[in-house]
């Protein structure tokens, strides 16, 4: 890709030019005949969707749109990179930027800052409903932001413009990264992308939708609940599938991960070639374990595997009451691995082992579901 900056300084002239008259107030009409129209409503997203593809990313499952204002000129441009797993088709099967969540690029009245935020979709809600979709957005995220490139928009001061709009969408937004229009750097730009695709992508994904919805509203809120995780009703059984489909994704790549390295291991003890690793959990389920190898001492080693995709020091797992018997049976012999999982590199890491884990999943294990019996009184 030969061109380094989303907008150079004479394209964000053009654009200055084209929103703004002579006396700096902003154009009344959009004119899709201009250049300028045809730079940030047709060319930006061409640009935009081959820097993704570059990426990695699946760029069949987005549509990217830009905007300078329908009929009459906008105070905010936008591009937005709609997910079609996250956000629902209007009338003429076009995905729309009205509902759902999704990343979008925010640029300010005088086209001197520019946001790339999770927002939400603002034309139904009010002011005081966009707040509460994105805190509790942001609560669902804040402990899974790493560094401090990624801001949260805890006040919802976010200054795009000066009418209602331009506040509306600074309300609907949880955490952002803010740039100088003459300075976004696009291999900078794809990778906060991906970054505030992650942290989207736990927001629909992550705990799962029901978790979620138990979690953050009382119940008071139940009949609307739904409405405030930003997702569309029709959305969620697809959302479950993409869950479940990457859920054993991470998890076979975790367990692939455990594996090879239990046979490193194996060759470092220098112990016979009697000793075989098996991966049990590729071909059986409901062992209580995934990986059978060896201590250094030749002693048996059962091993549960537990891997997340996100990249941060805390993170929900699942265990069976199977499993969890299996841990206390076999004592010293059983091991829980965490791995973290990056499915863009397609590399793993071990961030601990923990050796007879059963006190410590006794402590730290929470019901998620209870199994009761019925049986009907006949006369």
């Amino acid at each position: 890709m030969d061109k380094k900056l989303l907008l150079t300084k004479s394209e964000i002239q053009l654009l200055k030019e084209y929103k703004f008259t002579e006396s700096g107030e902003i154009s009344a009409k959009v004119d899709k005949r201009q250049d300028a129209h045809k730079l940030f409503v047709n060319r930006l997203p061409i640009l935009l969707e081959k820097l993704l593809g570059k990426k990695g990313v699946q760029i069949n499952d987005y549509q990217i749109r830009s905007s300078v204002g329908e009929g009459r000129m906008a105070e905010v441009y936008w591009i937005a990179f709609l997910n079609k797993n996250y956000v629902p088709m209007n009338s003429v099967g076009n995905l729309t930027t009205q509902h759902g969540v999704y990343v979008v690029l925010l640029f300010d009245r005088e086209l001197e800052n520019a946001y790339l935020a999770i927002g939400n979709g603002a034309e139904f809600l009010s002011p005081n409903e966009l707040k509460n979709m994105s805190k509790n957005q942001i609560n669902m995220i804040k402990d899974k932001i790493v560094g401090d490139r990624v801001l949260v928009n805890s006040d919802f001061s976010l200054n795009l413009g000066k009418g209602s709009r331009p506040k509306r969408y600074g309300k609907g937004v949880s955490v952002y990264i803010k740039y100088r229009v003459d300075k976004i750097n696009l291999i900078q730009l794809g990778n906060d992308f991906l970054t505030l695709e992650s942290l989207l992508e736990y927001i629909t994904l992550g705990p799962g939708l029901e978790e979620i919805e138990g979690e953050l509203l009382t119940s008071t809120d139940l009949i609307n609940k739904r409405r405030y995780t930003g997702i569309d009703v029709s959305k969620y059984e697809r959302l479950r599938e993409l869950r479940n489909k990457r859920n054993k994704e991470v998890g076979t790549m975790a367990e692939q991960f455990i594996y090879d390295l239990e046979t490193e291991r194996l060759a470092a003890y220098n112990l016979s070639l009697n000793f075989e690793i098996k991966w049990v959990g590729k071909k059986v389920d409901g062992l209580g374990y995934d990986v059978e190898s060896f201590f250094p001492d030749g002693t048996r080693k059962y091993i549960e595997v537990k891997g997340t995709s996100k990249i941060n020091t805390k993170f929900s797992f699942f265990f069976t009451n199977n499993e969890l018997m299996k841990a206390k049976e076999l004592g010293k012999q059983y091991v829980l691995a965490f791995v973290q999982v990056d499915k863009l590199s397609n590399q793993c890491e071990l961030l601990e082992e923990i050796k007879d884990p059963y006190i410590f999943l006794s402590n730290n294990l929470k019901p998620n579901s209870y199994k009761g019996e019925y049986k009907a009184q006949r006369s």
